[in-house]
């Protein structure tokens, strides 16, 4: 495969490459089949930190169009669609940036496995948490639970934690760091080849009851969900 030429003329910490190595090396992908977008800033309008693209999709949101700029051509090319695609915006501390990374990196695993599958039962997970718990405080934890999310953040946490170590991540989870998602080791993740069969199960039974829950006891009933 051809490599993807771009022409980088945006500065990022020296750091950056050492964490996008040392996060695919850890994922197992081929630093060949990977490409990283980098877009200055702390996060997008809608406010992730990181995204990822399916392999072969086009990136036309008017959002990811306007934040790679220059960049967006090669990430459309045909060589840019033939790998897996990430983007991180930069303003971030290292252990927030290769957080992010891994967690991003896991996503392109799980897309690679069943993509637009799993994207629409993504949508559909949301979409349940949304009308059943949304607008009420803490509600967007719940995010979190959803398995493709879960498992991404199992990814991160394992990962940070064995190139930082606990002590320094335990430290940041103390101060209330902002990417305190990507650092909870809660357990790791679970295989991949089972994700779809638990993203149809949170779809239609355990997201509704996580929702359910989390509105009632947060002073609103929620009505029944049509997943």
């Amino acid at each position: 495969m051809d490599t993807v030429e771009i022409d980088e003329t945006r500065v990022q910490p020296a750091w950056v490459d050492d964490l996008w190595l040392a996060a695919l090396a850890d994922t197992g992908i081929d630093p060949e089949d990977a490409l990283l977008l980098t877009i200055p800033g702390e996060q997008s309008k809608n406010g992730y930190s990181g995204k990822t693209w399916s392999r072969g999709s086009l990136i036309d949101e008017l959002e990811d169009c306007e934040a790679l700029g220059e960049r967006l051509a090669a990430a459309n090319s045909d060589e840019g669609r033939a790998v897996r695609r990430v983007a991180l915006w930069i303003d971030q501390s290292s252990e927030g940036a290769a957080a992010i990374l891994r967690h991003e990196l896991e996503h392109a695993v799980q897309l690679d496995l069943d993509g637009q599958a799993l994207q629409d039962l993504h949508d559909r997970a949301l979409d349940v948490l949304i009308r059943l718990a949304g607008g009420l405080a803490g509600s967007g934890s719940l995010y979190n639970v959803i398995p493709m999310e879960a498992d991404a953040n199992a990814a991160a946490a394992t990962f940070v934690r064995s190139r930082f170590g606990h002590e320094r991540i335990d430290s940041l989870l103390q101060v209330g760091d902002k990417h305190a998602a990507l650092f909870r080791l809660r357990e790791g993740p679970k295989p991949v080849d089972s994700l779809r069969v638990r993203m149809e199960r949170f779809v239609s039974v355990d997201g509704p009851r996580l929702a359910r829950d989390f509105a009632d006891r947060n002073g609103r009933s929620a009505g029944p969900a049509n997943p």
